[in-house]
């Protein structure tokens, strides 16, 4: 049977179609799995505010986020700020600074799920503002700023560990060392580790009942750091678990259970976490 030339047109476009998403595969699988990303709409859709920054953008994701726009120039004052701490050149330090972003700006584009509108010169200049803010913001924990409110600190301390808020931890490891190690402000062998170690009491989570854990490996990013260096110090009661067949709570729902949500002021940010339920009563 002969074959139409437009079939065979078809077939050849399909094949080479199929071959270019063969390389680019080829190309995603060798990158290492993105590690910050936006939260899953069935798990963002039970309550936005537990995964949108309150106070600050750290990265590309809510940089357009209409109510944290007016917290961006406040991030060029800390900017100014630790480059005066540091006693440094700021032209020679952000030069420095720039270039090491730069040089790593393809695994910092890696690192994020999804693509973004950012072109390279953007994403650098965002990158190094972000890092100082951190890096400043957590040297002024000790010596809030008067008329400073406690309730904004909180707040940023926690925009900092939400998992769509976070920058690559290499890239605020590289400007730790180009601005605090290199000012000579610390000790000799100190690292970012050490310094970041101060975060820990703004969350009071985990005060007073976690360990540090060793890890050779370095996090992802400051959400990262937490889950790799801070353990329970105690193991967490197990739960039994009926032998009888397990229900979703939509069929229990729908069954007659009623649920209403959990509150505890000792949990987490001390706000109800929208998707803990109390089983409430049974409709016969």
């Amino acid at each position: 049977m002969a074959v139409k030339s437009g079939a065979v047109d078809l077939f050849g476009n399909t094949l080479n179609s199929l071959l270019e998403c063969t390389k680019n595969g080829e190309i995603l699988s060798k990158q290492a799995p993105p590690s910050i990303y936006m939260v899953p709409s069935a798990v963002r859709d039970l309550r936005p505010r537990s995964f949108t920054p309150r106070v600050v953008a750290i990265g590309p994701l809510h940089r357009h986020d209409e109510h944290l726009q007016g917290f961006e120039v406040q991030k060029t004052t800390y900017l100014n700020n630790l480059l005066h701490r540091c006693r440094m050149v700021p032209e020679q330090t952000l030069g420095t600074c720039v270039e090491k972003v730069i040089g790593s700006i393809k695994r910092i584009k890696e690192r994020y799920a999804g693509s973004t509108t950012y072109d390279d010169l953007e994403l650098a200049k965002m990158k190094v503002i972000d890092a100082c803010f951190i890096l400043e913001f957590i040297s002024v924990l000790d010596r809030v700023p008067s008329g400073t409110s406690l309730l904004i600190v909180q707040s940023i301390a926690l925009d900092l560990i939400m998992i769509e808020n976070q920058i690559p931890y290499f890239v605020l490891e590289n400007i730790f060392e180009c601005t605090i190690l290199a000012s000579g402000q610390m000790r000799e062998g100190a690292s970012l580790t050490t310094y970041i170690k101060v975060l820990v009491s703004l969350y009071y989570f985990i005060e007073g009942k976690v360990e540090v854990v060793r890890d050779a490996s370095a996090p992802d990013h400051i959400l990262g750091f937490f889950h790799k260096y801070f353990r329970p110090a105690e193991p967490m009661p197990s739960v039994p678990v009926p032998s009888t067949k397990r229900h979703a709570a939509m069929e229990l729902h729908r069954a007659g259970m009623k649920f209403k949500p959990y509150v505890d002021e000792n949990w987490g940010t001390g706000h109800e976490t929208g998707i803990t339920l109390t089983f409430v009563s049974m409709v016969p």
